[in-house]
């Protein structure tokens, strides 16, 4: 795995964050990632909290960003300031759209993947949405990623992957205990090493 410091902006966001932001936090055994070859990043999820918020510090590095959202949970107000960026472009997709998702990140050079449903509380009365949205949307924008030439991908993961876990704060060197949630499981899963990147 690796992980990919952004430079801290000159002015806060706005959420009040100044500092640097490390996309994964330092982890004993993980790399930087060299970002002197890429200066064209496609974000997935990119109307969300976490999305927007990449996708403005993007921005502020000098990366021209893609950014790809079906506005099922994202809201247009998150990335009102991305709009106005001239090297920001917005398409409307679903990632669950293999086709039109590689279509919309030809020309990339990294994939910031952060679509997903994270309705963890009600996962168990719709599997099949925690399902597709998360693991197979993962497997449709891998494979985009395949048929499009992109080799770099970053995405964030969470703390349900460890269900109720015994430490706090809890290290990602962790055990998994039993799940608590479908929502955490298919996380889990999205954490495993993905083929042929």
């Amino acid at each position: 795995m690796m992980t990919l410091v952004l430079p801290a902006s000159k002015s806060s966001d706005r959420f009040g964050h100044t500092g640097p932001v490390s996309l994964s936090g330092p982890v004993d055994g993980w790399q930087l990632m060299d970002t002197s070859r890429l200066t064209r990043a496609f974000v997935t999820g990119a109307s969300g909290f976490i999305g927007s918020n990449l996708a403005d510090r993007l921005l502020a590095a000098g990366f021209s960003v893609v950014g790809y959202d079906n506005f099922t949970t994202g809201r247009r107000e998150f990335i009102a300031e991305a709009l106005r960026h001239p090297e920001f472009k917005l398409i409307e997709g679903d990632v669950l759209d293999t086709a039109r998702t590689a279509a919309a990140m030809a020309g990339c050079d990294i994939v910031f993947h952060f679509a997903a449903n994270a309705d963890v509380r009600f996962g168990l009365q719709h599997p099949r949405k925690d399902l597709e949205q998360n693991t197979i949307a993962t497997f449709s924008v891998l494979e985009a990623m395949r048929t499009s030439g992109v080799r770099d991908i970053a995405f964030s993961s969470t703390g349900s992957i460890y269900g109720e876990a015994d430490v706090f704060p809890t290290p990602e060197t962790a055990p998994f205990p039993i799940q608590t949630s479908l929502y955490g499981c298919l996380e889990a899963c999205r954490r495993r090493p993905h083929y042929g990147l």
